[in-house]
């Protein structure tokens, strides 16, 4: 029997939910997303956007205001919107980009109106289609049918609502990816090389962070950099760390202040002392002696 409901305990651990706030959650509809990666719409407005509080205040938004996902009107509250989706308000000309972070949650990134209008979509399988076709199926629940001779793994970027190619990127060394599972989950990366199923890799943002993950949980983002925005924090501002061999911080300090020496008051010695009590007792006496000359 299936279940028409879905508690708040029992929801992945992607969803950035509250386990006890509420008992029940909306449940997602069949759709392009699985529960890991993706999540109901009245969800995603109350938790990712923070933009409601009750399924009211989403359905008012839904029906009113405008809503596209991926260039396309959604209505419907149950339906999953998951990893790089991107939901745009028309009446209020925002965009948002679905994200996985790295604590391994879902999250939402502002765009531009020019970046909405593309989105990555891995290659997730590959079939024959007639003579010289193929039919590929994508990360998100979309399907395609070329005669290129695409790779499983390789990444699409693809124009929405249109779904035209406008890029590949290659699942190969030396190319920006993300991690979608495991203790990495979410970190930005960018290949190093392959060995079999493993794939050697390391921070984009610092080549000392090097470590193995699977190649499957790979998901290519772009050449150097990722093509779209999948960070909380813009990757563009940031440079590098350049790979030091003796893991020794090289920092330029300004000069410290030198100190000027104290000046100590030289000890006098106890010969002096002496010389100085003999010199005071020998003026006692002479002004004690003067008196005595004058009455005689």
């Amino acid at each position: 029997m299936v279940k028409n409901h879905l508690k708040a305990k029992n929801t992945p651990r992607t969803w950035s939910l509250p386990r006890k706030a509420e008992v029940f959650v909306l449940k997602p509809l069949p759709g392009p997303h699985t529960k890991e990666f993706g999540m109901p719409l009245g969800v995603a407005f109350k938790q990712l956007l923070a933009l409601t509080s009750s399924n009211r205040e989403s359905r008012f938004i839904v029906q009113k205001k405008g809503l596209l996902v991926n260039g396309t009107a959604r209505k419907d509250l149950k339906f999953p919107v998951g990893f790089m989706d991107v939901l745009s308000f028309t009446s209020a000309k925002e965009h948002y980009r679905l994200i996985i972070t790295q604590k391994n949650k879902l999250a939402a990134v502002k765009v531009d109106e020019k970046e909405a209008t593309s989105i990555l979509a891995r290659i997730q399988s590959k079939k024959r289609h007639g003579k010289d076709q193929f039919q590929i199926g994508l990360f998100g629940g979309r399907t395609l049918i070329t005669k290129e001779a695409y790779a499983v793994g390789d990444t699409l970027q693809l124009e929405v609502p249109s779904q035209k190619v406008i890029a590949r990127f290659p699942l190969a060394p030396k190319h920006a990816a993300l991690i979608m599972r495991g203790r990495h989950a979410g970190t930005v990366v960018r290949i190093t090389s392959f060995d079999g199923d493993d794939a050697a890799v390391h921070n984009i943002l610092d080549e000392n962070d090097a470590f193995t993950t699977l190649k499957s949980y790979l998901y290519v983002l772009g050449n150097d950099l990722p093509a779209v925005t999948v960070t909380e924090k813009p990757l563009n501002g940031k440079k590098p760390v350049a790979k030091n061999t003796d893991k020794q911080e090289t920092e330029v300090k300004a000069p410290a202040k030198e100190k000027e020496p104290v000046k100590k008051q030289a000890k006098e010695k106890p010969s002096e002392k002496k010389s100085v009590e003999d010199k005071k007792s020998t003026t006692k006496e002479e002004v004690h002696k003067e008196p005595s000359s004058q009455e005689s």
